[in-house]
């Protein structure tokens, strides 16, 4: 009668861990589902990417390495944002470069997880401030529409 009532209560516990096992297949694997849709949400970040710091980047195993290079004559910032299987955020502060120089990046996911999802960008102080400029004109047009649309 003992042994029957071991087999009842060794059983459940088993059936807990496999749905637990489960369920992290499943959180797992709705990553892994964003992680083949990233190129189309990389798409729209590398259309207004920079031309003057270019980034190349890539997953490698574990590490997401980037190569950017700065063309300009001003220094340039370049971030990055990027998660990993594991849930893993190695994503890097703007990190500053000088002009007209290399630099290389890696980013470490840890062992068995991979990079899933990045965002690179590098812009350098020239471009930053033609965009800073451009967004003024913008917001002073969008107030003179404004003025004029109030006069009616």
């Amino acid at each position: 009668m003992a042994e029957k009532q071991m087999s009842a209560s060794g059983s459940p516990r088993r059936a807990g861990v496999v749905s637990r096992a489960s369920r992290r297949l499943a959180a797992v694997a709705a990553v892994i589902g964003v992680g083949a849709s990233a190129p189309m949400l990389l798409g729209s970040g590398t259309a207004a990417a920079s031309t003057l710091v270019p980034c190349t980047y890539g997953p490698i195993g574990s590490r997401l390495e980037v190569d950017c290079t700065d063309n300009d004559y001003t220094p340039a910032t370049v971030t990055i944002n990027a998660f990993c299987t594991n849930f893993a955020n190695i994503s890097m502060p703007p990190t500053r470069m000088g002009p007209r120089s290399r630099m290389h990046f890696t980013r470490d996911c840890g062992p068995g997880a991979n990079p899933i999802f990045w965002l690179v960008n590098g812009e350098s102080d020239w471009e930053k401030v033609q965009d800073q400029l451009d967004q003024m004109r913008q917001d002073q047009q969008d107030r003179a529409d404004h003025h004029h649309h109030d006069d009616h």
